[in-house]
């Protein structure tokens, strides 16, 4: 997954990646800059391919062995929200929201992204903690005095 998220952010980073993000905000625009449309858009598609096979290998090998029921319409729906959750155009969003689903709805939900999202969730394990330890300190206590 390390390398994955690697090659992802080089890819972002290189000329190529430069050209896929103009072709995302502006097609016309990135063809009058001299980008060739076309042949990126088979690109992206190959990449994705190529992404979309070791995703199905490493489910495959982590399944152990592959039935049709294995692919059911909520998996799909699933990896679909870890995207969108995430947000379209970040990886580390997209790879938070595969991590922990419930800290990234909860920063969706509140319109902050998913560092907030995640930041609440910790917040609230925090507070679950000491909320947890004041109760336990409380009843020793109450023990204590009897």
């Amino acid at each position: 997954m390390t390398a994955v998220i690697l090659l992802a952010r080089h890819l972002a980073a290189s000329t190529h990646g430069r050209a896929l993000f103009a072709i995302r905000d502006d097609e016309v625009a990135a063809e009058a800059l001299g980008v060739d449309t076309t042949s990126y858009k088979v690109l992206a598609f190959v990449i994705g391919a190529f992404f979309a096979g070791v995703a199905g290998g490493l489910f495959a090998h982590f399944l152990g062995n592959l039935n049709p029921n294995s692919f059911t319409f909520l998996k799909s729906i699933e990896v679909i929200a870890m995207v969108v959750l995430g947000g379209m155009g970040s990886i580390s969003g997209s790879v938070i929201a595969a991590v922990d689903p419930h800290a990234a709805a909860r920063g969706a939900a509140a319109g902050q992204g998913v560092p907030h999202g995640v930041l609440l969730a910790d917040a609230d394990r925090a507070h679950d903690h000491a909320a947890r330890q004041g109760c336990s300190a409380a009843a020793r206590s109450r023990s204590a005095a009897s």
